[in-house]
């Protein structure tokens, strides 16, 4: 989907997306296609469900966490 659709999904214009755009790929955003310059719905919507799990009822799977106090409650755990 081009950039401006990848936008609508995750509820930004397009003009916000792209002031934000540096930041999402910060925190996991799916990079476009390289040749068609597209983003992936299916992409997106993993990003989407990876930054909200306790939300999107997905489990844990190791990768970065990015709820700054989900992330400090774990390091308390493991000591």
């Amino acid at each position: 989907m081009p950039p401006a659709k990848a936008a609508h999904r995750i509820g930004v214009t397009e003009m916000r997306f792209k002031e934000v755009y540096a930041e999402l790929l910060k925190y996991g955003f799916p990079l476009p296609d390289p040749v068609t310059g597209n983003f992936d719905l299916d992409a997106i919507d993993r990003y989407i469900a990876k930054r909200n799990p306790k939300l999107m009822g997905e489990q844990d799977d190791g990768e970065a966490i990015t709820d700054e106090a989900e992330m400090l409650r774990r390091i308390k755990k493991l000591r």
